[in-house]
């Protein structure tokens, strides 16, 4: 079972209701499938006009620690064109709520020290 307080957004998809939710290793299977980095972040053409792949990959990534059951082909199937809005939404929330979360190292009460 995921963590109860990570960060997570539903999504209903053809009436089954989903939790996405984004750790380091969903970035990584979202990179795999992709064969490009993600870890610095996407780009503002991803963000406006996405690459079908790249939704597909990224709701599959995020669907993977609450879902582990479903495969890269069925969530391949989910995204279609009249949901792409809708799924590409909730992924990007889920993605800009993970990245906000703080360092699970930050000492708690402390400001971090730039140089």
């Amino acid at each position: 079972m995921a963590n109860p307080t990570a960060p997570a957004t539903h999504l209903r998809i053809r009436d089954v209701d989903y939790t996405l939710a984004w750790d380091f290793q969903a970035i990584a299977d979202a990179e795999e499938i992709l064969g490009r980095s993600l870890i610095t972040g996407l780009s503002q053409k991803d963000l406006k006009a996405p690459p079908i792949k790249l939704v597909q990959a990224m709701l599959y990534a995020c669907l993977k620690k609450n879902h582990p059951t479903v495969t890269f082909p069925e969530a391949q199937a989910m995204v279609t064109l009249k949901n792409i809005g809708k799924i590409w939404g909730a992924v990007t929330d889920t993605w800009v709520t993970a990245m906000n979360e703080p360092d699970e190292d930050d000492p708690v009460g402390e400001a971090k020290v730039q140089n």
